[in-house]
């Protein structure tokens, strides 16, 4: 459980950098990035959660309560960690409003 925990918290973090690339390739701003962040939790926690070996693919389509607490921990984590950085690393965000 604690490996499974440890590899969403990881994904988190490889969750700020993947988003920043996509918001600069595909050009997304808004509501548009918010559904790319979304995503790409969702993939991220998939992946974190197979590879560590704690639930399978399936398993996590049985339960989604599963699927929806890693991705929830993903996007917390990126958010978290965005939020943190975006000034000393000047990224933007767009203004809600």
């Amino acid at each position: 459980m604690l490996t499974d925990a440890l590899a969403q918290l990881i994904a988190g973090g490889l969750a700020v950098p993947l988003c920043q690339f996509l918001k600069k390739a595909l050009k997304l701003e808004g509501v548009g990035m918010l559904w790319a962040a979304v995503l790409v939790s969702l993939v991220l926690s998939i992946a974190a959660s197979t590879l560590t070996g704690m639930t399978g693919f399936l398993d996590l389509i049985r339960d989604p309560s599963q699927l929806l607490t890693g991705t929830g921990v993903v996007f917390a984590t990126a958010q978290v960690l965005f939020r943190s950085i975006k000034e000393k690393m000047n990224l933007s965000m767009p203004v809600q409003g």
